[in-house]
């Protein structure tokens, strides 16, 4: 989605907070809009997803000429980054096209010996999360392809 539409979005929820007597807040927008958040935000905005989002949120508010409640309540930001970083993974994941068993995959390799081995390989939905040291080496990975 373009950085016009996620404006747009922004707007009209905005705009349904106030219709409905409701308080506009960034806390509450995150918690309100936490799968939007997470289908929309980059790669390159995941460093800062804090920042992306509090100025994406902050800018259409101050447009509409709103200000924003300002609540003592938390942002799990982590949490949401742990989402985002799920999202975007299985997003870029290419699909198992060589086995016809989704659950299993199995590779079968011949040395030069003619020693045949076969090693069976778990399904990725049997998978854990990982760690957020496990997170942030993946990003810096992911990263890297690019360049």
């Amino acid at each position: 989605m373009g950085s016009e539409q996620i404006h747009k979005d922004i707007e009209q929820y905005i705009q349904e907070q106030l219709q409905r007597n409701a308080p506009v807040s960034l806390a509450r927008f995150v918690t309100d809009k936490r799968q939007f958040i997470v289908e929309n935000t980059a790669i390159s905005e995941f460093q800062d997803i804090k920042g992306t989002w509090s100025s994406r949120f902050g800018n259409t508010a101050k447009q509409l000429n709103v200000i924003p409640c300002e609540k003592r309540k938390s942002i799990n930001w982590d949490g949401l980054s742990s989402a985002i970083l799920k999202h975007i993974s299985q997003k870029n994941a290419l699909p198992d096209r060589a086995s016809s068993d989704p659950s299993s995959k199995t590779v079968s390799k011949q040395n030069k010996s003619s020693y045949s081995s076969s090693s069976t390989y778990a399904s990725k939905h049997d998978s854990f999360p990982l760690t957020p040291e496990a997170q942030v080496e993946f990003e810096k990975k992911f990263r890297s392809m690019d360049s």
